[in-house]
């Protein structure tokens, strides 16, 4: 039975108090799916399951509880030095990671956890709480801690240069930043906010080559809509990075998905999603202008005009690819004109090669999400042979996951044949027997 906004609080309280602890987890878990579950979850239930002080419910209750003084008490509990200190690391990891929590209106940075709190988490350098820090940045329910960390706001807004890019670093693999809950009621500002972070931190983060890396995944984790956009031509933001000189070591151990170094990459990315701004004009209208041409001398310049020109050829794709390789690729993949146009589709198929093909396969998701009519399959017999062979290989752990179930399901014919034999030897034995006794009873 699920726990839902209609059936009344008593008789869930009743079925969970007197339900085993491992339902009581799942139940937790699978109803914790619902974001409206911060809205119906009765305080009272989980308030009651909390006094039942099993461990497995007090961990799913850390996990996936709606009720803030439950999870204030768990994280209290989890920063306790008394009791199994393993357990109690996993109550704290647990409620970092709840993403109910921080989804309180009126909550501070984190929803239950205090901004002290989670300064000192941020700040610290015992590498035993990187899993804290870690918890807490990718926690998918903490848009608002993402929009005050990336603008730099209270509580962050006065911490040490390395801690600030570890934070951001790590956040890049948070869903939320691909998260935007506008609608016909509202704008998200959460959403807004992170938006304009983003492009906050290709503006300011250090122009280092741990700089570089933290602002080359944020970006290649971020849709193209959600990187916020400029009302002033945005090319001193190029000029910003490109005087960085990368090491022989760096460009060793980072690179990225094609075959440019990582900053090479990172500057195609730049020019192609900041490669327009908004102004207005004498009459008070608001235009956009788009920077770059295909003739220009400058690559970033061109690379801006290949992902935002609408009326690309195969032809002059080839040729931009001709000239430009691989950045001509970075670019023209976030032109999303060039997926609804089956024959620049299929240009683009036949022309991406190596990681690039998993870089297509993320866009080719990325704008079925935002537009649910887009056809995921290739439209190339190219593109369909190389998203085949880049399909994920099964690990030596599956392989003999795979060869234990066939083995197994052969022994089970195997069980179930003998037995089927043994029936039948057992049913002609018992009328031999017959058969042999039958006239001593006549």
């Amino acid at each position: 039975m699920v726990w839902d906004s209609e059936t009344p609080s008593s008789i869930t309280m009743a079925r969970l108090l007197n339900s085993p602890p491992l339902d009581v987890y799942r139940e937790l878990k699978d109803s914790a799916l619902d974001r409206g579950a911060y809205w119906y979850r009765d305080r009272k239930v989980e308030e009651a399951l909390l006094e039942r002080d099993d461990p497995l419910i007090t961990l799913g209750l850390a996990q996936y509880c709606a009720t803030p003084d439950v999870g204030r008490t768990l994280y209290a509990r989890g920063t306790s030095e008394n009791g199994d200190q393993s357990y109690n690391k996993a109550l704290r990891l647990a409620v970092l990671s709840n993403s109910l929590l921080p989804r309180g209106l009126m909550s501070g940075t984190f929803g239950v956890i205090p901004d002290e709190e989670v300064l000192r988490l941020i700040n610290t350098d015992d590498k035993e709480v990187t899993d804290e820090i870690y918890a807490l940045v990718r926690n998918p329910g903490a848009n608002k801690l993402l929009d005050k960390l990336y603008n730099a706001e209270k509580p962050f807004d006065n911490i040490p240069e390395d801690k600030y890019i570890r934070a951001i670093f790590w956040s890049h693999q948070n869903p939320a930043i691909n998260e935007d809950n506008s609608d016909v009621h509202g704008p998200d500002l959460y959403a807004w906010g992170i938006h304009k972070g983003i492009k906050r931190l290709m503006q300011t983060l250090p122009v280092t080559e741990l700089g570089l890396q933290t602002a080359y995944w944020l970006l290649h984790a971020a849709e193209p809509s959600h990187v916020g956009s400029f009302d002033e031509d945005p090319t001193p933001m190029f000029k910003r990075w490109q005087p960085l000189e990368l090491s022989d070591d760096f460009k060793k151990y980072h690179d990225g998905d094609s075959g440019l170094d990582l900053k090479e990459e990172f500057l195609c990315m730049l020019a192609a999603l900041y490669g327009s701004y908004s102004t207005k004009t004498t009459d008070n209208k608001l235009q956009i202008i788009y920077i770059g041409s295909a003739d220009s001398p400058d690559l970033l310049m061109r690379c801006a005009h290949y992902s935002n020109e609408r009326n690309l050829s195969p032809e002059e794709m080839q040729r931009a690819y001709d000239r430009d390789g691989d950045s001509f690729i970075v670019a023209a993949l976030y032109n999303e004109t060039l997926f609804w146009n089956a024959k620049t589709r299929a240009a683009l198929e036949d022309l991406i090669h190596g990681r690039l093909i998993q870089r297509y396969r993320q866009r080719c998701e990325q704008i079925k999400k935002n537009r649910p009519q887009f056809n995921l399959n290739p439209v190339s017999e190219q593109g369909a042979a190389l998203l085949e062979d880049d399909a994920p290989q099964p690990t030596e752990d599956q392989k003999r996951l795979e060869r234990l179930e066939v083995l197994l399901t052969a022994n089970a014919k195997q069980v179930q044949r003998i037995y089927t034999v043994l029936s039948w030897v057992l049913v002609l034995v018992v009328i031999a027997v017959v058969l042999i006794w039958k006239p001593h009873f006549l």
